[in-house]
């Protein structure tokens, strides 16, 4: 498991590292159910520079990961612009001057698969 991510409530949770910009270095962790980006106060990661909005997108916490969904400019993840996509662990989210890298964990396998399975043998 990589330092930062952390566990909560049962719930493995990670974060975002800014790679360019001018947070560069910066860590913000995605541990609450909605996280608005922006350059507004009201944003929970709140951001300045050339193209941003001031509410950007939002990142939801989902049972299945976390969703992002783009509210109000122009949003890239891994150089493809798009209006929503669940984020993985790697992904690359671009807008404005920022390059933020998706810090997510891979929930354990809870049910793995026996090694050594064989097909039936017909009778």
């Amino acid at each position: 498991m990589n330092s930062s991510t952390v566990e909560q409530e049962g719930l493995l949770v990670g974060g975002l590292v800014i790679h360019e910009g001018p947070k560069n270095g910066g860590y913000w962790s995605l541990s609450e159910s909605l996280t608005r980006i922006g350059r507004s106060d009201l944003c929970e990661l709140c951001l300045s520079g050339a193209g941003i909005r001031h509410v950007h997108c939002v990142i939801i916490l989902t049972p299945t990961g976390p969703l992002l969904r783009s509210v109000g400019g122009l949003t890239y993840v891994n150089e493809d612009a798009v209006k929503q996509r669940l984020l993985q662990h790697g992904d690359v989210i671009s807008l404005g001057p920022y390059r933020i890298e998706v810090n997510w964990p891979t929930p354990p396998n809870p049910d793995p698969i026996p090694l050594g399975l064989t097909s039936p043998r017909a009778a």
